[in-house]
């Protein structure tokens, strides 16, 4: 209908039907105005008013406005006959469903009905698109294409078993009276499988009731990655869509799987403004001088909810956060050569217990960034990540956990920031967000809280993990366990802190300047048979919870930690070539061990009896090569040498710089593919960096025998070093006229060495 019509009532006289017509001239007639396409007044969900203007000839005293019985609780009218006008209010609907009702104009026995309906108080969020049918290339039985439109979280498409051997691989969406589309979200394989059929590249084409032919209307690069959900905007809105094609381009392990392919209209319905009330699209702040009559007229009942709470001062604590930008993990690692720190550095304190229900967030200006929010299930091991968009983000999780925020750039951002000018670029890329639904379970941070917020965050924990922050390490454990042992969360956050950071001096990265920018993450995996490490993070099982929560567990057990945490250190392959990826990690918990009991106990006083004197028997004395080939599974023997080279050259020498050289060199050279000559290249590093000729030394550790064995390291790979190889490196060496060690380096223990120092002579 045109905009402000203008409707000729017809009813007339009860006792006598009388037709009126538009070129009627009587002016007992009666007619309204709404200025809208509609014949009827809409409302949002919020309270509000609407005014009619009123066409008629009929006396001001003859002219009567009611409500139907239905909506007077919900609904009034008021006339101002004198100024022709009626007046309809609602009051805010606090029900999901919309609501209807009818108010009636009467004069001279004439009528007429105005419908008046208010929306329910529901989000204002996209309405999804539905799928008539999908089809795909090929699939998998029990991975039918009619999983990716099925809204359950646990069933995945899959492309038929093997490898896709011709790509494109399409996948064909059909759509039946569909107005509009305006994006897609791609849900990947589920957490808790491998990446396996990840989509990478793919262009997308969409055949409209206008244009049949299929047309390019987008593209993307999905990265071959799982577990993140990915949204692609179209430019522009396809319109009357009757097929929407996703051409793959390529897929992780050549292959071809989705669990939720869904698409969405936005919703133009709602034109109101959340801008004009609140400061950002967080929605956590009022614009100054927002006053309760502004409030009182916020047409949409979600908003109005949230601007009166604020103005009201009843916000939640701990709803509401600035989530600062972090340098991606993979950045550092690769420049570190090592694997990579934790993605979770941000977290929220928030927990999702019901996972089929809509999560809701409010997110502010975005400063350009790629948000993401990420949920972990510590209990079943399965984590989520959705994108974030500025403003009002509605998710179904489909699994409960902790939730996090990941604000990643690769530009160089501090760990700690600690001048004006990382100050400012942390600040000028951080994000509020304001979560709506879940519980605030809160978490420690040792920059803000001390021990005596402690007890009652434990109290108020409703998750039964909580996150707890050093500066250095993120830990994930147990409510229950910091209960049990009564957790000195302070001191035991600093001594697993200074772990951390220990390790980070001993590779030289403070004296190097390539210091980590994200936190070590730790945390419970209640189903592991034993503690590891992975990327982006080092995992325990319930057995180590004293070692978490104890001063007393921590000191006995550290080993441990320091030998997860120092497999993610391991400078990849310089200081971790094939048959040492459970040596070298050991270096660093042995570090540890010094640093804080004052020597190594795991080399002395150990059930395995597996220490020095067992090394010196099993290498030294047998003339074994070093790998040990017929005894591979012995690791802590052969770190030995490695410790015995920290104790020369640091403790004895004082030469503090021997590893922070040697690592410095291999996070920048390159090392050979063969892990023999990986080998002997760290003998030739190692009296390069000490300017000292260890050939003996690398001779009685057997680093210097010949070996040609096949070694199960994490999959087999030949060892292989020849006589040739060592004699031409000898000789190397040799030609250099480094001097000799001051004494027999290979008999060092952390017992004797200060009775070396006073004897000891540095080479010039």
């Amino acid at each position: 209908m045109k905009k402000n019509i203008c409707i000729y009532l017809l009813l007339c006289m009860l006792s006598a039907i009388v037709p009126l017509s538009c070129t009627d001239t009587r002016t007992e007639y009666l007619t309204y105005e709404l200025g809208a396409e509609s014949d009827a007044i809409l409302f949002q969900s919020g309270a509000g008013s609407r005014s009619v203007t009123l066409h008629t000839g009929i006396t001001p005293d003859d002219l009567l406005a009611d409500v139907a019985e239905n909506g007077r609780e919900w609904c009034e009218v008021s006339l101002d006959a004198e100024a022709k006008a009626v007046t309809v209010k609602v009051k805010d609907n606090p029900l999901s469903a919309d609501r209807v009702t009818v108010v009636t104009l009467t004069g001279k026995n004439r009528r007429q009905d105005i419908e008046v309906s208010q929306r329910g108080n529901l989000i204002p969020r996209d309405k999804p698109v539905m799928v008539s049918k999908v089809e795909a290339t090929s699939f998998a039985e029990g991975h039918e294409p009619e999983m990716m439109i099925d809204g359950d979280a646990s069933t995945f498409f899959n492309s038929a078993f093997g490898a896709i051997t011709q790509w494109p691989f399409d996948l064909d969406f059909h759509f039946e009276k569909t107005e509009r589309i305006d994006y897609l979200v791609y849900t990947p394989r589920p957490s808790g499988y491998n990446a396996w059929g990840s989509f990478g590249k793919v262009e997308i084409y969409a055949a409209t009731e206008s244009d049949p032919a299929l047309t390019k209307v987008g593209e993307a690069d999905f990265l071959r990655t799982n577990d993140i959900a990915r949204k692609v905007v179209f430019e522009k809105p396809i319109e009357r869509p009757l097929r929407v094609q996703v051409r793959i381009l390529d897929g992780f392990n050549d292959r071809a799987s989705c669990t939720e392919m869904q698409f969405f209209a936005r919703n133009r319905e709602v034109t109101f403004d959340p801008a004009t009330l609140f400061t950002d699209g967080s929605c956590s702040a009022l614009k100054p001088g927002v006053t309760q009559a502004a409030v009182d007229t916020v047409p949409i009942l979600f908003y109005k909810q949230i601007a009166q709470q604020i103005l009201s001062g009843k916000t939640e604590p701990g709803r509401t956060a600035s989530f600062r930008p972090w340098q991606h993990p993979d950045v550092m690692a690769a420049r570190n050569r090592t694997a990579r720190y934790s993605l979770r550095d941000n977290a929220t304190g928030i927990y999702i217990d019901k996972p089929d229900e809509e999560f809701v967030v409010l997110v502010g200006d975005t400063r350009g960034q790629e948000l993401k929010m990420n949920v972990y299930d510590y209990g079943s091991g399965k984590n989520v990540t959705f994108p974030l968009q500025e403003g009002l983000n509605v998710i179904t999780p489909a699994q409960t956990g902790l939730v996090y925020i990941y604000n990643h750039t690769d530009g160089d951002v501090p760990l700690i920031p600690s001048d004006d000018a990382s100050r400012k670029l942390v600040d000028d890329l951080s994000v509020t967000v304001q979560f709506l639904s879940g519980h605030v379970n809160g978490f420690f941070d040792i920059s803000r809280h001390t021990d005596k917020d402690w007890p009652a965050m434990l109290e108020k924990a409703c998750a039964p993990e909580i996150d707890v922050l050093g500066t250095y390490a993120h830990v994930v454990w147990t409510v229950a366990d910091y209960k049990k042992y009564s957790t000195p969360i302070v001191r035991m956050t600093g001594y697993i802190d200074s772990l951390v950071r220990q390790q980070h001096e001993l590779m030289g990265l403070y004296y190097s300047g390539k210091t980590f920018a994200n936190r070590i993450f730790i945390h419970i995996d209640y189903s592991a048979p034993a503690a590891y490490a992975t990327d982006y993070r080092t995992a325990y099982n319930s057995g180590y919870a004293n070692v978490i929560c104890s001063e007393e567990g921590f000191l006995k057990r550290m080993w441990v930690l320091g030998h997860e945490v120092g497999h993610v250190n391991q400078v990849r392959p310089g200081m971790k070539w094939h048959g040492t990826t459970e040596v070298t990690n050991n270096l660093y918990a042995i570090y540890n061990q010094h640093r804080i009991l004052g020597e190594a106990p795991r080399l002395f006083d150990n059930p395995a009896g597996d220490g020095y004197e067992f090394a010196f028997t099993q290498i030294i004395d047998a003339k074994q090569p070093y790998l040990l080939p017929d005894n591979f599974n012995n690791h802590i023997p052969k770190v030995v040498p490695f410790w015995q080279l920290y104790l020369y050259f640091v403790e004895i020498r004082g030469e503090e710089h021997f590893y922070h050289d040697l690592f410095q060199h291999y996070r920048t050279h390159d090392a050979a593919a063969d892990p023999g000559l990986q080998q002997l290249d760290f003998v030739r590093q190692a009296c390069t960096v000490g300017k000292t000729d260890l050939t003996g030394f690398f001779t009685a550790w057997g680093f210097l025998r010949p070996v040609d064995r096949v070694i199960n390291d994490y999959g087999n790979q030949t060892v292989r070093i020849t006589q040739a190889q060592i004699d031409a490196l000898i000789a190397e060496i040799k030609a250099r006229n480094y001097p000799p060690p001051t004494c027999k380096v290979e008999e060092i223990t952390d017992r004797n060495y200060k009775n070396y120092i006073q004897n000891s002579v540095t080479p010039s």
